[in-house]
């Protein structure tokens, strides 16, 4: 079973760009078009459809509304926004999460976008798209603190964390690395609360809980991203062109600010 929260990959720029460079240069021509025929591209431009499969219920980037089952989070608004730009009308396809990739081999669905983390075990069989959110470990401290920004930084202080998660396991190792002291409590929002009652002068928690908090919380503020855990989009391989396009867009939401301004609007 795929769980979101509890996948510990690492998914580094270089490998991103990487991947990126490979896909573009065996897929795409500029002046030529796609190397061989892309059945899901053209299907989608015969139709004018983009379908998207999600689970909706992991919020906040997608959740059903109670009473409509109108979709709305994140991923929901990225996925408009990416048909939007390729000309196209987004159509979500609410899937299991533990169905994703079913759904997308037996053509249910043209891409998943569904806070989907990268998985270097199913390269083989589906392309992934570079990241749109990095959900990896964050270092929270008070906002008027000194920024830690790295590892290193946390010596002879608490640092909180949720017993048990990646964090607790970045922490405890440390400590035998440099004098810190770790302070495990049950979630990561009691992590956190820690840091702002002062209980600990730094938390370690994953980025969708961290931003979440900050988000009631303004006197905590995140000062360093300790390690990748990327989202990304996940496509047939068999979808050359649309690969390439999926990526071209994410490359220019980076750019211009929106993939940041869905950040801050919903965390």
């Amino acid at each position: 079973m795929v769980k979101r929260s509890r996948l510990n990959r690492r998914h580094f720029v270089i490998a991103a760009f990487a991947v990126l460079a490979m896909l573009f240069g065996l897929y795409w021509n500029r002046s030529q078009g796609p190397v061989e025929d892309d059945p899901v591209w053209t299907r989608m431009q015969t139709s004018g459809e983009m379908r998207i499969c999600l689970d909706p219920s992991f919020p906040p980037f997608e959740s059903t509304e109670k009473g409509t089952n109108r979709l709305f989070g994140f991923d929901i608004d990225l996925g408009k926004e990416l048909a939007h730009r390729l000309g196209l009308t987004g159509t979500f396809v609410p899937t299991g999460f533990d169905g994703l990739y079913d759904a997308l081999t037996a053509n249910t669905c043209d891409l998943v976008i569904s806070a989907f983390p990268y998985d270097p075990r199913q390269t083989e069989d589906f392309v992934f798209s570079v990241a749109y959110f990095n959900a990896g470990q964050v270092l929270v401290v008070p906002a008027s603190a000194e920024p830690a920004r790295e590892m290193s930084d946390l010596a002879g202080k608490v640092v909180a964390i949720e017993w048990g998660a990646d964090g607790d396991v970045i922490v405890r190792r440390w400590a035998k690395r440099i004098v810190l002291t770790p302070y495990a409590l049950e979630t990561s929002e009691g992590a956190l609360q820690a840091v702002e009652e002062g209980k600990a002068q730094a938390a370690i928690v994953d980025a969708t809980s961290a931003y979440s908090y900050i988000h009631k919380h303004p006197s905590l503020a995140v000062s360093a991203t300790i390690t990748e855990d990327n989202y990304v989009v996940v496509m047939r391989p068999d979808a050359y062109t649309l690969v390439g396009y999926v990526n071209r867009v994410l490359l220019a939401m980076r750019k211009d600010g929106f993939l940041k301004g869905l950040q801050n609007r919903w965390f």
